[in-house]
């Protein structure tokens, strides 16, 4: 008598599916080694793309606003000057971000 085992490889809801696929592909290489494969650089990788698709959104709209700022003060608009240095000084900072191109 053969006896079949079948095995699901899964990974939480939440995540965007290359996440999952990546999770889902580890858990099967750990049952094909048949011994738990930590791999910390994977589990980074993911982190890190998870933050970045989550706060670069967040960044670019800081960042649009500060130009609106900047722009309507040009315009004649009166800010607190406090508000006008510090929209200046988030488009300064993130003109002077490095161009590096790189997937994850």
């Amino acid at each position: 008598m053969q006896t079949h085992i079948h095995s699901f490889f899964w990974a939480s809801c939440g995540l965007e599916r290359s996440a999952a696929y990546e999770t889902a592909a580890l858990q099967a290489l750990v049952a094909l080694q048949g011994f738990v494969v930590l791999d910390y650089s994977v589990h980074g990788l993911v982190l890190y793309r998870t933050l970045a698709q989550r706060l670069l959104p967040v960044a670019n709209k800081g960042v649009q606003l500060a130009r609106l700022v900047i722009g309507s003060c040009r315009q004649g608009f009166q800010y607190d000057p406090s508000v006008l240095a510090y929209a200046e000084r988030l488009v300064h900072e993130v003109n002077n971000i490095p161009n590096v191109s790189f997937s994850l």
